[in-house]
């Protein structure tokens, strides 16, 4: 049924679905309900508001806004824990040299190096004052058998090695260095002065009675050089004791002897001769000959 509002009676048929909308037409007007103004859907007056429903299901998420301004920066966090050790890296380039730093300490004496090689021997110095007269000495002593023995020596090398350069020591801790020269005799002819030229054609002149050794290089020695025998009686000073023992400790044929004398000089070998007031060394082969007075040994070692 249709209500006919202007005459407050039903009017024709009208339809109302489950929905509550009308879906009919006016029989009066022969239009669609709803589209008069005089009727129901608009002169109705509106209800009071009914209660709220249950909260429907959450919609789809909508798609995600612009990007907001940047915030304010927030406060330091504190610090956090020690990571592990990381790789060593590789080495950087190297930088600019440093300024000098001061000096150090100075460290303590190194060990002694070798004895290096005799240098050229030096100009002759002037002559001393004569010093003041000894008193007699004992003819028979050990000392002047020994320098006897040297000055025979020293006569015989002038002959047998006259082109031969010489390394002569000295007890002053002095040596020379060049080719045999001449003897010159003291007054009584048993001492006196070794003369020896030097590479530069020196003359210089050594006291016998201080020569301690005399080297011969690239010389072979000289079998008949003769030795001044034994004294008689034998010397019987302190001295004579210390000649016959060190005597007694090195018979001929002893190797790998190291004699030092007063001038520090060593001489090493193979003792080939041992006579009074005398030792001489070689090596194996009897090249390098060296006459020790046995007089002017301070040590000696044997390496065996």
């Amino acid at each position: 049924m249709r209500y006919d509002y202007a005459n407050g009676m039903n009017r024709g048929e009208y339809s109302y679905d489950e929905s509550n909308e009308y879906s009919g037409y006016d029989n009066r007007y022969a239009e669609p309900m709803g589209t008069k103004p005089n009727s129901f859907y608009h002169r109705c007056c509106q209800g009071p508001t009914g209660p709220a429903g249950p909260p429907g299901c959450p919609g789809q998420p909508g798609p995600m806004g612009p990007r907001g301004c940047p915030g304010p920066q927030g406060i330091t966090g504190p610090t956090g824990a020690m990571g592990p050790q990381g790789y060593v890296g590789p080495t950087g380039p190297m930088g600019p040299t440093g300024p000098a730093g001061q000096a150090g300490a100075v460290g303590p004496t190194g060990p002694a190096g070798s004895t290096g090689p005799m240098g050229p021997a030096g100009i002759t110095g002037v002559t001393g004052a004569t010093g003041p007269t000894g008193p007699a000495g004992n003819e028979n002593s050990v000392s002047c058998r020994c320098k006897e023995q040297m000055r025979n020596i020293i006569q015989q090398i002038i002959a047998l090695y006259p082109n031969n350069n010489l390394l002569v020591t000295l007890s002053s801790g002095d040596a020379s260095f060049g080719r045999p020269g001449s003897l010159i005799l003291g007054p009584d002819g048993r001492t006196g002065v070794f003369e020896v030229i030097n590479p530069q054609n020196q003359m210089q002149y050594l006291s016998i009675c201080s020569i301690d050794t005399i080297q011969i290089d690239n010389a072979t020695y000289n079998d008949t050089i003769v030795y001044l025998p034994e004294p008689f009686p034998a010397p019987t000073d302190c001295c004579a004791d210390c000649q016959a023992a060190i005597r007694s400790l090195l018979p001929v044929g002893t190797a790998g002897v190291n004699i030092i004398t007063s001038s520090q000089t060593p001489s090493v070998g193979t003792v080939i001769r041992n006579e009074y007031g005398m030792l001489v060394l070689s090596n194996e082969a009897r090249t390098n000959i060296t006459f020790v007075s046995s007089c002017s040994i301070d040590l000696f070692l044997i390496n065996t």
